[in-house]
């Protein structure tokens, strides 16, 4: 096996091992070294991988929640099938989604100060930060009142009636 397989590997079941902690786990007993000992590496090999913790939660974050990355990156990609595909892929994967709103991981990676700051230099004027930073949150908690509640109605029917025109300039 040569290094790079290797090293898929090793970031699979250390990727796998904390997924599995935030479903099973006490927020206070998610660290590196639980990860590790759940997957059976060593620390060394976490972080030959990681960074740190916020790296490997940034780098989950991107690989299972691309759907969230598409509707919040970019209003004109932004399209009634994007957003029921997400709810239908929460409703799929519920207990990972809820427990991962929960969590509030990524939080822990940045202050909130910064986090605002950094959200409200991504827009050239104060109207689009807070129509956008609007649309997040709202979308954030819709989905997460939506698994709560056990998906009590249809993707596409919420999607028709929580989200407007405005939201979705293609339709």
């Amino acid at each position: 096996m040569d290094n790079k397989e290797r090293r898929r590997k090793s970031q699979d079941k250390i990727e796998k091992a904390f997924v599995k902690l935030i479903l099973t786990e006490d927020r206070r007993n998610i660290n590196v070294s639980n990860i590790c000992k759940l997957a059976k590496v060593n620390r060394t090999t976490f972080y030959t991988n990681y960074i740190d913790m916020c790296d490997l939660i940034s780098k989950i974050k991107h690989t299972k929640f691309t759907l969230f990355d598409e509707l919040f990156e970019n209003r004109e990609n932004r399209t009634r099938e994007k957003l029921i595909s997400l709810f239908e892929d929460a409703r799929k994967n519920k207990k990972f989604y809820l427990a991962w709103l929960n969590l509030s991981l990524e939080r822990d990676c940045i202050m909130p100060t910064d986090y605002l700051k950094q959200e409200k230099s991504k827009f050239d004027n104060v109207e689009d930060f807070y129509s956008e930073f609007g649309f997040k949150q709202g979308l954030l908690t819709i989905l997460y009142c939506y698994l709560s509640d056990d998906c009590p109605i249809e993707p596409h029917k919420l999607v028709d009636l929580v989200f407007t025109r405005k939201y979705l300039p293609n339709v």
